[in-house]
């Protein structure tokens, strides 16, 4: 690739909106309309009936995606483009697609789609061959090109070469040509021919090339098709001597399985006469086990009998417990006697006023329980009331976005919150007791003896998180439902075909669903009635004031000698990139790495981070220390590898991080590309340079205040201002 062509040329003219006024847009939008008006309908239907994935390779601002989504409505679709300025653009012009920075010669690792887009890139790569390679492996199925056809050469000064018929293989990799058309596309955007291949893997079409190549006047297709035939014929030649070798040798190991059935044969017979040993002892065992079931069957009569006797009714309710209470008494009357014998005056007291200390206790726990629902049904009256069933201890140490939730919910006018806890490990709730003014705990054992007390509320609310309680649903009858999708449901415990089933209903039904990423968003917003994207957010009042901290003892004597702090907080799981972090202290052997948080799936113990002695790892630590912490970190990361579960990941950390005026540098997840105040990385040495840039930053640097204002930005008062905004807006459509 030359300079013209490279990632800084690039970025430059998309960060100088140079690609606006040359109508770089304009022209995105025509080749993309050009491509779906000229694809064979019978691919387009087939991407529409199977609902395949659709990837733009090179896809600029972003503009194409729009203009497919016309023709293909309800498919997932994705841009990738390799100039990061491009790729912040198309985010923010098109926040419900999911974009990403990728290198078309760079396909190890990237994910694959059903079908590829790449549409008048090409022509800008003087690799040519590598390119195609490279393009073709980021399809499973479909490889769809567009690129100039037959221009001259010098007319654009941005296009590294020419492209005819013999420009392209009829094979790339394991894919073939199925499909060619020149399109005449003279207008203002480009005044000569567009050519659109369509490559598909072998397996999955057997069509020939001679009736769906369409107006290419050139014989070079045809040509390579007849090559492509001998070379087919000879690899025929090949398997078929193959297949006759490995016949043979499949044959020498059934003589060799012949053999060793004759042997089990034998034993079989051998077996035979055992078991006709077994089966007369069997017949013995079995006369003994139906004379003891006859006399089983006699005593069961008999007691059967006994028990239809009113004399032994009688016996059952009043001797019985008579003998019970005497038993008791006699039981209370040697505890006294010995008592007084050893002169043991305040056991004897005890003993002698216990019975009327029981009763006292019962009838206090009774008036106090019911004193508690009169001040729960007292304080609901007329009120909003916000209920979220159980998902985690309201006193867990690290707060979660359904504690964050609810005390950003209870800060609202008009709105009571009902957090619903299971007293798994952190909870002792007894039945009821308030967190706040407007913030209820509810012990979930007793909940169906506090949901008759509810009607009082002037509107049920409930914000389900977790279709493993869509029976509260049934139980609470609420007026609305907020559905949260905040993760992919693999992650949940309880996943399998009856959740994804209670997932879709929620998703159909709610009155606002709640997305905290893009990715999560494009899955439903064609079926939800009310999809809205919020994504996570941090409780700024509390980590701006990271400053006034004093750092915490467990580290503060083990930060002296090193030049840069680089911190982590939160699981420690498969979708850490643990040789990134080993990388970057082996390079960097005076920077230190603090990673705080809970060895979530074990990973952290084959990870081999024990190894560096610039590498601290801290157990699990309560909320309200986290800033203390956070306080000795001169840069704060978030170093997840990008897979399926991290593409729909909205860090609540990388809120808190941004309160606390930490810079910050995280991997390409899409949720984090949102953000400029949000550094992000390809690899390793990527890295380095990024934290060694963060470093020389000073203080009226414009990097700060774009983080305060990130920071602000992305509160929990906010979300759930646009949650409440979503569902009022749902109240008045209906």
């Amino acid at each position: 690739m030359s300079i013209m062509n490279s990632e800084e040329y690039w970025n430059s003219r998309f960060s100088k909106n140079d690609w606006e006024k040359n109508d770089g847009r304009g022209q995105t939008e025509y080749f993309a309309r050009m491509l779906c008006e000229n694809l064979p309908e019978w691919l387009s239907q087939e991407i529409i009936d199977n609902n395949y994935s659709i990837c733009d390779l090179g896809c600029a601002e972003g503009d194409s995606l729009p203009v497919l989504r016309s023709t293909f409505e309800k498919n997932p679709l994705y841009g990738e483009d390799f100039s990061e300025a491009a790729i912040q653009a198309a985010s923010r012009s098109y926040p419900q697609y999911i974009f990403s920075q990728a290198n078309i010669f760079e396909p190890e690792g990237k994910p694959k789609y059903p079908v590829i887009i790449c549409s008048n890139v090409i022509e800008h790569l003087t690799e040519l061959t590598t390119a195609l390679n490279s393009i073709v492996k980021r399809s499973s199925l479909y490889t769809i090109i567009v690129a100039p056809f037959r221009e001259p050469k010098g007319v654009i000064a941005e296009h590294e070469n020419q492209l005819y018929t013999n420009s392209f293989p009829l094979k790339i990799d394991k894919q073939r040509l199925i499909y060619a058309k020149s399109i005449n596309c003279a207008s203002k955007y480009y005044l000569f021919e567009q050519l659109l291949l369509v490559y598909s893997l072998e397996e999955k079409n057997n069509f020939t090339l001679d009736y769906l190549v369409e107006d290419v006047k050139s014989n070079s297709f045809f040509n390579q098709e007849k090559i492509w035939n001998s070379e087919k014929e000879a690899l025929i030649a090949s398997h078929q001597k193959q297949l006759d070798l490995l016949i043979a040798s499949h044959q020498k190991q059934l003589d060799i399985q012949n053999e060793e059935i004759g042997q089990l044969k034998s034993n079989i017979n051998y077996l035979n006469s055992d078991n006709q040993a077994l089966s007369k002892k069997n017949e013995e065992w079995k006369l003994k086990h139906d004379n003891l079931y006859a006399y089983s069957c006699k005593i069961d009569g008999e007691l059967s009998y006994i028990k239809k006797l009113k004399s032994y009714k009688i016996a059952i309710k009043f001797l019985l417990p008579i003998e019970k209470n005497l038993r008791r008494i006699q039981n209370k009357g040697f505890r006294i006697k010995y008592q007084v014998k050893h002169r043991q005056c305040k056991a004897l007291l005890a003993e002698l006023f216990s019975p009327a200390i029981q009763v006292h206790k019962k009838l206090s726990y009774k008036l106090q329980r019911k004193h508690l629902l009169k001040a729960l049904e007292r304080d609901l009256k007329n009120k909003e009331v916000i209920i979220l069933p159980p998902t985690i201890d309201w006193h867990m140490p690290l707060f979660q976005r359904p504690q964050q939730l609810a005390l950003a919910y209870s800060k609202k006018e008009n709105i009571k919150v009902l957090f619903i806890t299971k007293n798994i490990k952190y909870d002792s709730v007894p039945l009821l007791e308030k967190a706040n003014s407007n913030l209820w705990l509810c012990n979930e054992e007793y909940i169906d003896e506090v949901i008759p007390h509810l009607k009082a509320a002037q509107e049920k609310i409930i914000s389900i998180s977790w279709t493993l309680n869509k029976t509260y649903c049934e139980k609470i009858k609420p007026a609305k439902i907020i559905y949260e999708y905040i993760d992919e449901l693999e992650v949940f415990y309880g996943y399998g075909p009856e959740m994804e089933k209670d997932h879709k209903k929620f998703i159909e039904t709610a009155d606002v669903t709640v997305c905290t990423a893009t990715k999560l968003y494009n899955q439903v917003y064609n079926i939800a009635k009310n999809p809205i994207i919020s994504t996570n957010a941090g409780d700024y009042d509390f980590f701006s004031k990271t400053g006034n901290y004093e750092i915490n003892k467990t580290i503060r004597n083990r930060l002296s000698g090193y030049d840069c702090v680089i911190g982590y907080y939160g699981a420690l799981a498969k979708w850490f990139d643990y040789n990134l972090i080993k990388e970057v202290a082996e390079k960097k052997k005076n920077w230190l790495w603090i990673l705080v948080g809970v060895n979530y799936d074990y990973s952290l113990n084959a990870s081999g981070i024990d190894r560096f002695s610039n590498i601290i790892y801290i157990d699990p630590q309560p909320y309200k220390e986290l800033p203390s912490f956070l306080k000795a970190f001169d840069i704060a990361t978030i170093p997840f590898i990008i897979n399926e579960i991290t593409l729909s990941t909205s860090p609540v950390k990388l809120f808190e991080y941004m309160a606390a005026k930490k810079p910050i540098i995280a991997s390409k997840m899409p949720e984090c590309l949102k953000y400029k105040s949000v550094n992000t990385y390809n690899n390793v040495d990527e890295f380095i340079s990024i934290a060694e840039t963060i470093m020389k930053l000073q203080q009226d640097d414009p990097y700060w205040k774009q983080l305060q204002l990130d920071a602000e930005n992305n509160t929990w008062d906010k979300k759930t201002d646009e949650i409440l905004a979503a569902l009022k807006h749902s109240k008045k459509e209906k």
